[in-house]
Protein backbone atom coordinates (compact mmCIF):
# COMPACT_ATOMS: atom_id res chain seq x y z
CA UNK A 1 0.00 0.00 0.00
CA UNK A 2 1.05 3.38 -0.93
CA UNK A 3 0.26 6.11 0.96
CA UNK A 4 0.26 9.42 -0.48
CA UNK A 5 1.10 11.63 2.86
CA UNK A 6 1.22 15.06 3.17
CA UNK A 7 3.09 16.69 6.15
CA UNK A 8 1.73 19.92 8.33
CA UNK A 9 4.43 21.34 9.94
CA UNK A 10 5.19 24.49 13.11
CA UNK A 11 6.89 27.65 11.96
CA UNK A 12 9.93 25.65 13.35
CA UNK A 13 9.40 23.31 10.76
CA UNK A 14 8.57 20.52 13.08
CA UNK A 15 5.98 17.70 11.93
CA UNK A 16 2.51 18.42 13.83
CA UNK A 17 -0.24 16.95 11.69
CA UNK A 18 -0.01 13.62 8.84
CA UNK A 19 -2.78 14.33 6.11
CA UNK A 20 -3.87 10.99 3.30
CA UNK A 21 -6.39 11.08 0.96
CA UNK A 22 -9.98 10.23 2.26
CA UNK A 23 -10.04 6.92 0.19
CA UNK A 24 -6.44 5.77 1.02
CA UNK A 25 -7.74 6.08 5.21
CA UNK A 26 -10.57 3.58 4.25
CA UNK A 27 -8.37 1.23 2.50
CA UNK A 28 -5.52 1.60 5.76
CA UNK A 29 -8.25 1.43 7.94
CA UNK A 30 -10.13 -2.31 6.85
CA UNK A 31 -6.56 -3.39 6.51
CA UNK A 32 -6.24 -2.46 10.27
CA UNK A 33 -9.31 -3.98 11.69
CA UNK A 34 -8.70 -7.11 10.01
CA UNK A 35 -5.33 -6.76 11.54
CA UNK A 36 -6.99 -6.64 14.92
CA UNK A 37 -9.40 -9.31 13.88
CA UNK A 38 -7.04 -11.71 13.25
CA UNK A 39 -4.91 -10.70 16.29
CA UNK A 40 -7.90 -11.32 18.57
CA UNK A 41 -8.68 -14.81 17.16
CA UNK A 42 -4.82 -15.79 17.44
CA UNK A 43 -4.91 -14.67 20.79
CA UNK A 44 -8.34 -16.69 21.35
CA UNK A 45 -6.16 -20.04 19.78
CA UNK A 46 -3.40 -19.60 21.70
CA UNK A 47 -5.37 -19.41 25.22
CA UNK A 48 -7.33 -22.13 24.10
CA UNK A 49 -4.27 -24.37 23.34
CA UNK A 50 -2.98 -22.88 26.66
CA UNK A 51 -6.09 -24.00 28.41
CA UNK A 52 -6.30 -27.67 26.76
CA UNK A 53 -2.51 -28.05 28.08
CA UNK A 54 -3.74 -27.32 31.71
CA UNK A 55 -5.99 -29.78 31.48
CA UNK A 56 -4.01 -32.63 30.54
CA UNK A 57 -1.70 -32.08 33.44
CA UNK A 58 -4.64 -31.75 35.31
CA UNK A 59 -3.40 -28.44 36.73
CA UNK A 60 -7.24 -26.66 35.80
CA UNK A 61 -11.00 -28.77 36.72
CA UNK A 62 -11.96 -30.59 33.38
CA UNK A 63 -15.89 -28.98 32.80
CA UNK A 64 -18.38 -30.35 30.31
CA UNK A 65 -19.40 -29.01 27.33
CA UNK A 66 -22.72 -27.93 28.99
CA UNK A 67 -20.94 -25.89 31.51
CA UNK A 68 -18.60 -24.32 28.86
CA UNK A 69 -21.83 -23.07 26.85
CA UNK A 70 -23.23 -22.00 29.97
CA UNK A 71 -20.54 -19.73 30.28
CA UNK A 72 -20.85 -17.53 27.54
Amino acid sequence: MDLHIQYLTDENGAKTAVQIPYKEWLDFYDRYRHLRQYSKLKKDFSDAFEEIKQNETGSTKKITLEEFLNEC
